[in-house]
């Protein structure tokens, strides 16, 4: 058996057995599903009463993921706990002992990470829409798998828990202490915005640039009106951004994991 397979299955082994694997996995499904889903029926609930305007700029695709905030979240703290948590016990240095190079480290332990975070980030996706749109269903509203862009934007939505979870990877190899690389993740994450905000009378770069305008652009299927169109980017840009987190959560990993070889 090659290097990485051997490599990927050790860090499948670490990850499984930890607790708080399965305990951020189990909370995360339940706010980001259950949270999207009270979302639509809020909305079915005041459907009747709503302004005709209120009822135009509904995204029915978009509202069923309301609970995306917590879930990638939680994504995040289950990548930045796979790396921490090799740091907190001083079984990092045994684990680069153990494989061939940095990289192979980093490469089999994004492998795990990025697998099971896109794993069960279809699942929470897909769960999240399908339970949301019967949810809708009274108000004449919902949509199916096979309606123009909505199969993209679910899976999107997937992926991009996939991607956080390797974000959180690179901050917690970076940080390498728990509590420190959860803040820097919120900070990443969620409050990149304020900083893109400064400069929008300069540029709106900063703004198509963050995770979070990014994955904006791509779980909506009814068009962002308003300022906000401004600060969203494109289809393939916005996939572009999210391919650039994930490689430089890998090479920050990568870099720091080198310093302790």
């Amino acid at each position: 058996m090659s290097a990485l397979p051997r490599a990927a299955r050790a860090e499948l082994v670490k990850l499984r057995t930890l607790r708080s694997t399965w305990l951020v996995l189990v909370l995360t499904m339940l706010a980001g599903i259950g949270l999207g889903v009270l979302s639509a029926r809020s909305t079915a609930h005041a459907w009747a009463a709503m302004p005709a305007a209120d009822r135009a700029a509904l995204d029915p695709v978009g509202t069923s993921f309301d609970g995306l905030d917590y879930a990638e979240l939680g994504f995040g703290a289950l990548g930045v706990l796979a790396m921490t948590g090799e740091y907190a016990t001083g079984m990092v240095r045994a684990s680069l002992l153990a494989v061939p190079g940095r990289w192979v480290f980093i490469f089999a332990k994004a492998i795990v990470v990025g697998g099971l975070g896109a794993v069960m980030g279809e699942l929470c996706a897909f769960a999240s829409f399908l339970a949301a749109q019967h949810m809708l269903r009274p108000t004449g509203q919902a949509v199916q798998l096979d309606d123009p862009h909505v199969l993209r934007a679910v899976v999107a939505a997937g992926l991009y828990l996939a991607v956080v979870a390797l974000v959180g990877l690179g901050i917690g190899a970076a940080v390498r202490h728990t509590g420190p690389a959860v803040v820097a993740l919120v900070a990443v994450v969620f409050l990149a915005w304020p900083a893109a905000r400064a400069v929008e009378g300069i540029s709106t770069l900063p703004s198509k640039l963050l995770l979070a305008n990014a994955v904006d652009a791509l779980v909506t299927v009814v068009p962002i009106t308003g300022p906000q169109a401004a600060r969203v980017p494109g289809p393939g840009l916005a996939w572009g951004v999210l391919a650039a987190y994930a490689a430089a959560a890998l090479l920050i990993a990568g870099w720091r994991a080198g310093r302790d070889t």
